[in-house]
C-alpha cells in the first residue's frame, strides 16, 4: 500500500508553532486548494502538521504558495456534545516555500535551505551528494 499525497496551493491561515519539553516542534497550517468543477471555481482547505521543520515557521507566511510531501492521517476525537467525530489531514515530510512574501529569495535558495533543514537529522550529509556525479542507468533497467 502506498500513502503518499503531494499538494501544490496556498497558505490559508497564520502558522501555529507549538514547541513541547521534549524539544520537538510542531508546525500546523492549512492550505488552499483550488480547482474548477463545470467552469465553477472549488476551493479545498486541508489541514497540515509538520514535526521539527523550523523552516516554514520562518518563511512560511499567509499567502504563500507551498509544496507538501506527506501522509494522510486520519484524528479521531469526541466533540464536545459527545458525538464522535474524525477529521484528515497531512501529516508532512517536505515543505517547501514557492514564493515568499517575508524575503526576497529565489525559490531556488528555499529549496535549497529547506533541503538542508529537512535532513539535518538524518543520516543524510551534504558532502553525499555531488551534483556533477554522473549516472549510466543503461545497464540497470529490469526491463
Amino acid at each position: 500500500m502506498v500513502n503518499q499525497v503531494l499538494l501544490v496551493g496556498r497558505i490559508a491561515n497564520n502558522i501555529e508553532t507549538l514547541q513541547f519539553d521534549s524539544g520537538n516542534i510542531l508546525s500546523k497550517f492549512t492550505i488552499a486548494l483550488n480547482t474548477k468543477v463545470k467552469g465553477e471555481q472549488i476551493t479545498d482547505y486541508i489541514d497540515i502538521e509538520i514535526w521539527n521543520n523550523q523552516y516554514i515557521g520562518k518563511y512560511g507566511a499567509k499567502g504563500n504558495i507551498v509544496i507538501v510531501n506527506g501522509q494522510l492521517k486520519t484524528k479521531t476525537y469526541q466533540r464536545k456534545d459527545g458525538t464522535n467525530a474524525k477529521s484528515v489531514f497531512i501529516n508532512a515530510n517536505y515543505v517547501s516555500v514557492v514564493n515568499d512574501t517575508k524575503e526576497e529569495e529565489t525559490s531556488t535558495e528555499h529549496a535549497k535551505n529547506d533541503l538542508k533543514n529537512d535532513f539535518s537529522n538524518n543520516e543524510y550529509e551534504e558532502e553525499d551528494y555531488n551534483e556533477e556525479d554522473e549516472f549510466d542507468f543503461d545497464d540497470d533497467i529490469p526491463f
